[in-house]
């Protein structure tokens, strides 16, 4: 990834996932955004905050690492977690 999405396609894709009622719905959507675009480190808390289930969350965080332009900011991703078990999972993950 060369470039992360711009802010106007960005937000126009929040408002997207925002609309939909469940959040397996939401995490399609998310899936189908992360799949078709580069994205920074802040792009992806933004789409953190929107899902309040720890796992989505850490659904969202695992989806979005291979998009990541700037990934050695991607510690920041661990304040947005609950629990220090998902930074642990998210942690494993990214060293494999």
């Amino acid at each position: 990834c060369a470039s992360a999405m711009s802010n106007v396609d960005f937000e126009r894709a929040k408002k997207t996932i925002e609309a939909k009622s469940f959040a397996e719905e939401q995490l399609t959507i998310c899936k189908q955004i992360i799949q078709a675009n580069c994205l920074s480190v802040t792009q992806v808390s933004g789409l953190l905050e929107l899902f309040t289930f720890e796992e989505h969350k850490l659904s969202v965080a695992k989806m979005a690492y291979p998009k990541t332009i700037d990934k050695n900011n991607y510690y920041r991703i661990n304040d947005l977690f609950e629990f220090s078990t998902s930074v642990e999972e998210l942690h494993q993950f990214i060293e494999k």
